[in-house]
């Protein structure tokens, strides 16, 4: 709605004063990359961190930023690095604090994200990523009894509390309840206009999930819209398997692997100092 649009606006145009008043302060461009990612304009969140990390290397902050823009533009190989980098900086576990590695997820890693994800605090976010990471490699029984963890509070908001009641539901032999449920939520997201791509991405895997291959590639094409284009997720997503054989999907397939290449010239990871 109205009070969205201007919210955003209003925080960009806070940020960029704040750029403009501090242009050289690490923790100012990451969040400033991370609010430019999360409304699809990857490209200008990467000028913003390439320029920081010449001026101040070894920042740990951007590579948060640098990782988020990377892995939710495709640029898996770019985000890697920035994680590992980080993680070797610091002495610190890789991973953005307290939220899913979900770059190893894109790239195929499962064992890998999901140890990432028993290593976060309880909560919401934590149960649902555990439940995701035994769905997509086929555990039913044991992803069940993750998404029936998920309960308010600790680490993680009401969006990975919703999802976790949708697939619980699924999985609990419910389907039009889970159905019905998450077309309630994505209605609800559309009328408020939430940017985020990579969690409407989301949304158009759980309808997938249920077996209902049109809905989840009109949903994964929004997500693509917002900005998330994570090509080889895209392509390997076990939920989106049914959505790739839709006669749309080579057109979607080409335009986000168009825009990864474009992306990937522009960005090697030399540009990041990796």
């Amino acid at each position: 709605d109205a009070d969205t649009l201007d919210a955003q606006q209003a925080c960009e145009a806070n940020l960029q004063a704040a750029l403009d008043l501090a242009p050289d302060l690490p923790r100012l461009a990451e969040l400033a990359a991370i609010h430019y990612s999360d409304v699809g304009r990857q490209r200008e969140a990467l000028v913003l961190l390439a320029a920081a990390v010449r001026r101040h290397p070894g920042a740990l902050p951007l590579d948060n930023g640098l990782a988020y823009a990377a892995r939710t533009s495709g640029l898996l190989d770019l985000a890697d690095q920035a994680l590992e980098r980080q993680a070797r900086l610091s002495g610190l576990p890789r991973g953005p604090a307290r939220l899913a590695d979900n770059g190893l997820l894109y790239a195929g890693r499962y064992a890998a994200f999901e140890a990432g994800v028993r290593r976060l605090p309880a909560g919401p976010l934590r149960a649902f990523y555990l439940g995701y990471a035994r769905l997509i490699q086929g555990d039913r029984e044991e992803a069940l009894a993750r998404f029936s963890e998920a309960r308010p509070g600790g680490l993680g908001s009401v969006l990975f509390l919703r999802l976790s009641e949708i697939y619980r539901l699924a999985l609990e032999g419910r389907p039009e309840e889970a159905l019905a449920r998450l077309r309630a939520f994505e209605a609800e997201r559309l009328q408020i206009h939430l940017p985020d791509g990579e969690f409407t991405f989301k949304l158009a895997e759980a309808y997938g999930f249920l077996g209902r291959p049109h809905e989840a590639l009109e949903v994964a094409e929004r997500a693509a819209v917002q900005g998330f284009t994570c090509t080889p997720w895209f392509e390997r997503s076990p939920f989106l398997a049914g959505a790739r054989a839709s006669v749309q999907w080579p057109s979607l397939d080409q335009h986000l692997r168009e825009r990864q290449r474009l992306l990937e010239e522009a960005f090697p990871p030399r540009a990041f100092g990796l």
